[in-house]
């Protein structure tokens, strides 16, 4: 089994009839390992479309191997709508240990990560890879979803990545008061 390219969310599917830019669909890789079947998914495991500024991305991968594989990594790119790479992370980054695979094994993988990012519509592309420095992938699949970031307080605008605590700014002057 292999996936079609992502399909596209429809006007009626959204409040405000705003539809995802045009995203990219491309596929390569040696196929020996490949990427059978992708899903978002909220906290509690329901599929997802879109998320709140804040919530956990929940990305589910199922990974067929065909031949045996000591070594291997499986990374994601979260892209804005130019195609800017706004989050890059794979298991050998995060130090995760993964098993040695046999051909003919599937694996199930599911990356979690914050999602603090302005609103607007992303895509994600999955990678299975032979290791980190080797420049060679399995499979590689550019925009393989494409979501929505919405903020729960429109009133907010927000210009790259949202940081709701741990930041503080202070004012003091820096030039002395002149003598009459």
């Amino acid at each position: 089994a292999t996936l079609s390219a992502p399909s596209r969310l429809t006007a009626e599917s959204h409040s405000d009839n705003e539809l995802p830019p045009e995203f990219q669909y491309f596929r390569h890789g040696d196929g020996d390992a490949r990427i059978i079947s992708a899903t978002l998914a909220d906290d509690v495991g329901n599929c997802v479309e879109h998320y709140q500024m804040g919530e956990t991305l929940h990305l589910q991968l199922e990974v067929e191997y065909h031949k045996p594989l000591a070594e291997h990594i499986i990374g994601m790119h979260i892209r804005d709508a130019r195609g800017t790479d706004v989050i890059v992370l794979n298991t050998y980054q995060e130090k995760t240990e993964l098993p040695a695979v046999h051909a003919g094994e599937r694996l199930r993988f599911t990356i979690a990560c914050p999602i603090d990012i302005k609103p607007g519509w992303y895509s994600i592309s999955a990678t299975v890879a032979y290791g980190q420095h080797q420049m060679q992938w399995m499979d590689w699949v550019d925009c393989l979803l494409v979501f929505r970031i919405v903020d729960p307080r429109p009133d907010r605008l927000v210009f790259g990545v949202h940081y709701p605590s741990g930041i503080e700014i202070s004012c003091s002057s820096c030039t002395t008061a002149r003598a009459a």
